[in-house]
């Protein structure tokens, strides 16, 4: 074959035109980042291509997006356990010991439709029913009394604002404060009634609002809390009047449990950014 300088020209041209397409393709292909097993979010970060990083190395993208995954990650970390952490005090988050809890809670009430042998066990479950060192603490008080209850009142008051949501610590200090006198009185009615707000089965509560109001003068309100008490067993009407009460602690206990398990399921649900956006405008328990 004769080469011209024209057919020279022409063949380095195609060449030339080959070798540009080729790098233009390469240049704008996506590289494959091998890396070590992901999760299906972070994989999804890694292989996305903003285009406003198009200038930049694609392991510095790699590493930015990461960056920004894991700082997200960690801030709704961190988010979560407050939020847990504020659940457990308004007795709303549940663990396994907790559901263990509030299931015998319930079969206890349940026995006390033909029987007196649970009050003892109930009052004993509210006052364990938190952390080792809270119930440590509450059962010692039934050992051990300061003079003038002085040790016992700030460690219930300690308790009520770390607690708000456990509803012993708000009926002992009740009690505590009825024994102190007329002039305490009031607040002693306004810890019982905290309780019963918590937990209005709680039998002690009721009978100490009973005896409070009649103290404050108050009969309407001692009646309505004296209809809301625990009845006496009756043999004459078959415990009909106690059968009542257990069934509607029981419903109520439910009830309970039940929007328990609701913010349980949305504390460990959710994603992130619900959690960020509630808290910022201060409405997760809304």
């Amino acid at each position: 074959m004769i080469c011209t300088n024209n057919t020279t020209a022409f063949w380095w041209r195609a060449f030339s035109f080959v070798c540009i397409t080729i790098g233009t393709a390469l240049a704008f292909t996506p590289r494959i980042l091998e890396a070590p097993a992901m999760t299906a979010r972070a994989s999804s970060i890694l292989f996305y291509r903003d285009p406003d990083y198009a200038e930049q190395d694609e392991l510095d993208r790699v590493r930015m997006r990461l960056e920004e995954y894991f700082a997200i990650d960690r801030q709704s970390s961190i988010l979560r356990e407050g939020i847990i952490a504020e659940a457990k005090a308004r007795h709303m988050f549940l663990t396994s010991t907790g559901r263990s809890f509030r299931e015998l809670e319930i079969e206890l009430l349940q026995s006390l439709e033909n029987s007196d042998d649970a009050l003892d066990e109930l009052v004993h479950l509210w006052t364990t029913e938190k952390d080792k060192n809270a119930a440590a603490a509450m059962l010692h008080m039934q050992k051990e009394c300061s003079e003038g209850l002085v040790d016992e009142e700030a460690m219930l008051e300690e308790m009520t604002r770390q607690f708000p949501g456990w509803a012993e610590p708000h009926s002992r200090l009740a009690m505590l404060l009825f024994h102190q006198g007329v002039d305490q009185l009031p607040r002693a009615a306004e810890m019982a009634e905290r309780a019963i707000g918590l937990k209005p089965w709680h039998f002690e509560a009721l009978q100490l609002l009973v005896v409070l109001n009649h103290c404050l003068k108050d009969p309407k309100k001692a009646m309505r809390y004296r209809r809301l008490s625990l009845p006496p067993l009756s043999a004459k009407d078959n415990n009909r009047m106690r059968k009542k009460w257990v069934n509607d602690a029981m419903n109520a206990a439910a009830q309970l449990w039940g929007e328990a398990e609701h913010t349980t399921n949305r504390i460990t649900v959710e994603h992130a950014t619900r959690f960020l956006v509630q808290a910022e405008h201060g409405d997760y328990w809304g």
